[in-house]
């Protein structure tokens, strides 16, 4: 009893100043919308965490008909800043995203993704200026008692989106994570209004929209990102991972006849067979490739029949490249050249002994990346730049020719080791167990 009262008197108090925009009646539910309150500045600015946001907050809040001001270009605020502080930076609505799962539940799964859609097709500023869209759209099917929540959007809100898109003059790089269950309505809606992306530059995709790219005819890089743990489609079945590197190939295969210079994917533990496989139609499709990126683990164990020097056989693969100057690899502990990346507790590093162990894993980590990357660079001599999991070599070419790699262990390996695990000003809880 007391429950159903505190709900209702919090229904109560969000009823009385929600914001609920006239069109949503039609596609929404009265109820979905209760816990949603209108900010001032428009939500799909704020998402943008733009310092400058922060930094103005205070007279940004008081600033009269701020939500319409701010979205157009002719206003004051753009044309007119009382003072340098306050000159609206020109990146500020640069990178936009779409997110109905950012801060949680009270995002409201679909119903807050049409807000935000509504918000950018209502903001002519953002739509002009936005170079990078994230778009993040995960519902799962939910049902309880009565109430249910569907994977699938609701028909107007696909059609919204792509008129939003179309009218993006200036995009260049679309992060697009979408469960499949969705994307069919989203596909349905943009091929219904006749999108065409001409401009972007960049895709992010979690390997399954080989449609999108087809809409994109002056792609130069496409990424093939981590399956989103959201997506249930994609974590549950006989094989999975190889599922997923059966939609990566279609979406490779879309690619052919396009101006692509780069191409970064996520192995995420493939089957070798399906690795290799897109590889192959990589190399078929786009032998001219400058920068590759791989990422996850080349060597998967659970794989039957598996050998761990998978290496070797990738970096063949890659010497097809003729053109190829950049290449980032994955991480020491997933080259499948023996080292495991040291114990993954952290007890493990505690005190004197631990620190030592540390050091040790430390070596190990370098020499791996050593020993992978002398590999690399024998096969593809013309690289100009190398990294594994991030980090990223001085690269440098002699008057012979010789390719030079300086990590930041070069020549001091002892000392590396002791600046990623320094001998301590105190001696920690670990040091008096050492002891006993």
């Amino acid at each position: 009893m007391k429950f159903s009262v505190c709900l209702f008197a919090l229904v109560a108090l969000a009823n009385a100043s929600v914001y609920i925009p006239a069109t949503f009646p039609k596609i929404f539910q009265l109820s979905e919308l209760l816990w949603f309150k209108r900010p001032k500045i428009p939500q799909i600015i704020l998402d943008t965490g733009h310092p400058w946001l922060a930094d103005n907050k205070e007279w940004l809040s008081s600033y009269p008909n701020i939500r319409t001001a701010i979205c157009s270009k002719d206003s004051d605020l753009w044309t007119k800043p009382t003072t340098t502080q306050r000159a609206l930076p020109l990146d500020l609505l640069t990178n936009i995203t779409i997110n109905n799962n950012k801060h949680g539940w009270s995002r409201l799964r679909w119903t807050f993704a049409g807000i935000l859609l509504r918000e950018l097709e209502a903001c002519p500023a953002a739509l002009e200026d936005v170079k990078n869209l994230d778009l993040h759209l995960y519902v799962r099917d939910f049902q309880y008692d009565t109430w249910t929540r569907d994977a699938k959007p609701p028909s107007e809100l696909p059609l919204l989106f792509a008129g939003v898109l179309s009218k993006m003059p200036n995009l260049s790089t679309l992060r697009w994570e979408v469960q499949p269950k969705a994307t069919d309505s989203f596909e349905d809606a943009l091929t219904k209004a006749n999108v065409t992306l001409s401009n972007l530059k960049h895709l992010v995709d979690e390997g399954h929209n080989a449609w999108l790219v087809r809409r994109c005819p002056n792609l130069e890089k496409i990424s093939i990102s981590y399956v989103n743990s959201q997506n249930p489609e994609w974590r549950f079945g006989d094989d999975p991972k190889l599922r997923w590197g059966q939609s990566s190939m279609a979406l490779i295969n879309a690619t052919e006849g396009l101006p692509l210079q780069s191409i970064h994917m996520a192995a995420m533990s493939w089957r070798s067979a399906v690795w290799m496989e897109l590889l192959e139609a990589i190399v078929e499709l786009h032998p001219n490739l400058t920068d590759i990126g791989i990422d996850g683990d080349v060597y998967n164990p659970a794989e039957t029949g598996a050998t761990p020097e998978k290496l070797p056989q990738l970096v063949e693969s890659l010497a097809r490249f003729s053109n190829l100057k950049s290449l980032a690899l994955p991480h020491s502990f997933q080259l499948g050249l023996g080292f495991d990346g040291g114990h993954w507790c952290g007890n493990a590093y505690g005190g004197a002994s631990g620190r030592a162990y540390g050091r040790q894993v430390a070596q190990e980590h370098a020499e791996t990346i050593e020993k992978a990357a002398n590999m690399a660079i024998e096969a593809l001599p013309q690289l100009k730049q190398l990294s594994f999991g991030g980090l990223q070599a001085n690269l440098t070419v002699d008057e012979d020719g010789k390719v030079e790699l300086v990590w930041p262990w070069t020549g001091r390996m002892e000392e590396y080791t002791y600046d990623i695990w320094p001998e301590p000003e105190v001696e920690d809880s670990f040091d008096d167990k050492d002891e006993l």
